[in-house]
């Protein structure tokens, strides 16, 4: 690791808590407020086609804003725990089984959230009763931290990549 880098925790330089509890007879039409489930993020983005939408009482830490990651904290499918995306609208509740995380770094943070070392510290993560990674363990999560300028110059050279890749 480069001179400049440091190891560091995610629950170190970001903030981090689960979403919206809410019951069968709370579910109404679009007219309520929109509740971001996994089923949300398809290949790494978020998709509106699976949506559902609560008329409940929503406390202000299940709100997700633009620019937060909405990571997927528990689901029946191993392989889905830890899929995560930049929410891009204004703001949306979260449900439960989601987490969301707020940094000044989540465009890099969400680079190091879809890599495999971040998929293999999750091989390590094991509960009894379901796949998940809880609060804890996702703040201890460990991440290579570069500076700021050097973040900058990864995203950029992974999003032409990336961009190169889609034509």
């Amino acid at each position: 690791m480069p001179n400049n880098w440091c190891w560091t925790r995610l629950g170190n330089v970001g903030k981090t808590n689960v979403g919206l509890t809410y019951k069968p007879s709370d579910i109404t039409d679009s007219t309520g407020t929109l509740v971001l489930r996994s089923s949300n993020i398809q290949n790494n983005k978020l998709n509106y086609s699976d949506n559902v939408y609560v008329s409940c009482t929503i406390p202000e830490k299940a709100f997700i804003y633009k620019g937060d990651l909405l990571i997927c904290a528990r689901n029946g499918s191993r392989s889905l725990v830890g899929k995560c995306a930049v929410f891009d609208e204004e703001r949306a509740a979260f449900g439960a089984f989601m987490a969301k995380f707020c940094s000044d770094y989540n465009d890099y943070i969400k680079l190091y959230l879809d890599s495999p070392m971040f998929r293999l510290q999750l091989e390590g993560v094991k509960t009894e009763t379901i796949n998940q990674i809880t609060q804890s363990n996702l703040k201890k999560q460990l991440l290579p931290f570069p500076p700021k300028r050097e973040q900058k110059r990864i995203i950029e050279k992974i999003n032409e990549i990336t961009n190169l890749l889609e034509l």
